[in-house]
């Protein structure tokens, strides 16, 4: 009872849990409860867990604090069923290719190619000795470079050796205006060669093109 000490509750607990004021919303007549305090003092207050919709609250309205559970939400909604019809159609393309209004494969498909493999020319400059290094380049980007003259930019692997003399190089690759074929045009920015020696490379791969 919000209005009798003797048969309010005595404090609040998680399973009694009232502790907004009355007032705070408009017309709350059937729903207040009295809390007694330490004090002994009756509070008319309201019960203050999560609820779906909130009292009205003057200068606010009515407060929709929470949902239904999502399947329940969805469940009978036309538009749940269209996206469930959809998910289906996604995953089953081929025994529901019936149902498009359109094939569902058009045009020309290009396998996609793989990356061509090169090798720098061996270096036997000392330091840091003999050896080598291995880039690769994309099928598209040999392509520009080719046809188009776009340069090329990649980081060689590591040379093999110890972690002080391991290093890779930073190349820009260029069609050579004489012989039209692909050159180092820079190397970790230096000009047709790298500081220990290498100039030229050689594919690993064989072109597909």
């Amino acid at each position: 009872d919000a209005h009798n000490a003797h048969l309010a509750y005595n404090g609040i607990s998680p399973s009694q849990f009232y502790q907004t004021p009355s007032e705070f919303f408009g017309n709350t007549a059937g729903q207040e409860v009295g809390v007694l305090d330490p004090s002994g003092s009756i509070h008319r207050v309201m019960a203050s867990g999560i609820q779906t919709i909130l009292p009205n609250i003057p200068g606010v309205g009515v407060v929709r604090q929470r949902w239904p559970i999502y399947p329940l939400h969805r469940e009978g909604d036309s538009v749940g069923k269209e996206a469930d019809a959809l998910l289906e159609m996604m995953n089953h393309m081929s025994s529901m290719s019936t149902l498009y209004q359109a094939p569902t494969v058009q045009g020309k498909h290009d396998t996609v190619k793989p990356d061509l493999q090169f090798r720098l020319n061996p270096s036997q400059t000392d330091p840091p000795g003999p050896h080598d290094h291995e880039f690769f380049v994309s099928a598209s980007d040999w392509e520009d470079l080719i046809n188009k003259n776009v340069m090329v930019r990649v980081q060689t692997s590591p040379s093999e050796g110890s972690q002080e003399e391991s290093h890779s190089h930073y190349l820009e690759l260029a069609l050579d205006r004489h012989t039209h074929k692909p050159v180092i045009n820079k190397c970790d920015e230096q000009n047709h060669h790298c500081w220990d020696g290498h100039r030229e490379f050689e594919e690993v791969t064989y072109p597909l093109f």
